[in-house]
């Protein structure tokens, strides 16, 4: 069928004659001066994952292969081991149960689908394609059978990336709530999801790297992979900042636009099927990004509509991202989810400030105890929340000590735990977010659901998720 148009919201070698290789890339910090070392990043190919602050001197967290950091000394920029790790020794340790590689046959992503289509008439499995490696590029969806031209279609997609597992995590447990408790929304749209973007390079991540981004393909220089999130033919190649030529780099887009089979599944797949919304999955930065992102301060036509959808709210700018811009430029480059930088504090500080936000969010707060004479404080507070149309409560605790501060969320949906170490910035921003991303709602209010029950929603002209 064809049907309406896209708006995008935007976080093992088993064939082609290549061998399973020692991992090769580690995670390490570079010290930056501004902006113009993180263009300068950039443009080498390197994806910023954090950036870090400590005796005044600020450091960018990067991953690296020995042919990367050799380009990296060749301009200049050294490099160090990562600092204190954002997860404790048993999380890491644990990190090979908790998530699920491709081609178990146990409880990989393909066996886990197929059991689930098999219990459950309205799960419906199908593929848009095979990677470059043979494995289907799986499209699940989630409500009737049929494809009906007055149901909107509406598109999630996973693990661009091969190391951001968080993204298939949370596709699959989309997925999962959607047959479960989809109701009106799986009724009334025709809903899919695409779990696993890049099945090669996500099985890889398991068997050989733990720390691969990119596809499988082999190139030409002999290297491998190219990062599909970069191979799309909208603005492909506009320049070398947003992506990189180099297939060593992390960002490389490849020879020439949609020259991977997995993006060519996906496009194919829109062709199919046109989205009203897409949202794509990714990790680990915690935005918020819509269109455009090819260039900075090139925005969309239809931005407000964007806005609308991610709910954007004033934040303060990072300071060195927006180093050198003037204030105009800085307000159109002004997305929500950007962080400030580190900011150590006190187990007082991050405690205050908890409290400071959960009373100004009016949650009931059932205990509290502040942090003194090496005795750690807790903040207990429970919120009536609408997720997604689902009422249920919310258990936020909060633990302050000498080792900095830890959020656990507890909600029959299983949020999980985080660790900030004494980063009172974030303690603010994340319990900031989760009440707005729960979208709290009066018990008898009724859902965003059962208010547009009529007809598609508006569609919105095409556009280019900007770039993670």
């Amino acid at each position: 069928m064809a049907r309406g148009t896209t708006g995008l919201l935007a976080l093992l070698v088993f064939g082609g004659g290549a061998a399973t290789l020692p991992a090769q890339l580690r995670v390490v910090e570079v010290p930056i001066s501004g902006r113009a070392s993180l263009d300068s990043l950039a443009r080498l190919g390197f994806e910023v994952a954090d950036i870090r602050s400590s005796d005044g001197t600020q450091r960018a967290v990067i991953v690296v292969s020995p042919e990367t950091q050799a380009q990296l000394a060749a301009h200049g920029f050294r490099t160090q081991a990562l600092g204190v790790a954002r997860v404790t020794t048993g999380a890491a340790a644990d990190t090979f149960h908790s998530f699920h590689s491709f081609d178990n046959p146990g409880n990989g992503i393909r066996a886990t689908l197929a059991a689930w289509a098999a219990a459950n008439t309205l799960i419906h499995v199908d593929s848009v394609g095979a990677s470059y490696q043979g494995r289907p590029i799986l499209a699940v969806k989630i409500g009737p059978p049929d494809d009906s031209p007055t149901r909107p279609n509406v598109l999630f997609l996973g693990t661009h990336h091969a190391r951001e597992w968080i993204s298939t995590a949370v596709a699959m447990k989309l997925i999962r709530w959607l047959a479960d408790s989809g109701g009106a929304l799986i009724s009334a749209h025709d809903v899919w999801v695409i779990p696993v973007e890049n099945p090669d390079g996500y099985e890889y991540t398991f068997t050989a790297d733990r720390l691969w981004r990119k596809n499988r393909r082999p190139n030409p220089g002999g290297s491998y992979g190219v990062d599909p999130n970069r191979n799309y033919p909208a603005f492909w190649g506009v320049d070398d900042a947003g992506s990189s030529g180099n297939e060593n780099a992390e960002t490389y887009r490849g020879t020439t636009a949609a020259s991977e089979p997995e993006t060519r599944g996906v496009m194919a797949f829109h062709a199919a099927h046109p989205p009203v919304v897409s949202i794509s999955y990714h990790s680990y930065s915690g935005l918020v990004l819509y269109p455009w992102g090819f260039r900075t301060g090139q925005m969309a036509p239809d931005l407000p509509r964007f806005e609308a959808l991610a709910r954007v709210r004033p934040r303060d700018a990072n300071p060195v991202i927006y180093a050198g811009l003037s204030a105009a430029e800085q307000q159109r480059n002004a997305y929500p989810e950007i962080e400030p930088l580190e900011q150590e504090a006190t187990p007082q500080a991050s405690y205050d400030a908890t409290l400071a936000i959960v009373t100004k969010r009016k949650w009931n707060i059932v205990a509290r105890r502040p942090p003194e004479r090496g005795r750690e404080g807790r903040i207990e507070a429970v919120a009536r929340t609408a997720i997604m149309g689902l009422r249920e409560d919310v258990v936020i605790r909060v633990r302050a000590d000498g080792q900095g501060s830890r959020i656990d969320i507890r909600s029959s949906s299983r949020y999980g735990s985080f660790d900030f170490g004494s980063n009172a910035a974030r303690v603010r921003t994340l319990i900031d977010d989760i009440d707005d991303a729960i979208g709290r709602q009066k018990p008898e209010q009724p859902t965003a659901t059962a208010k547009k029950a009529k007809g598609p929603p508006a569609k919105a002209p095409p556009s280019q998720p900007r770039n993670r």
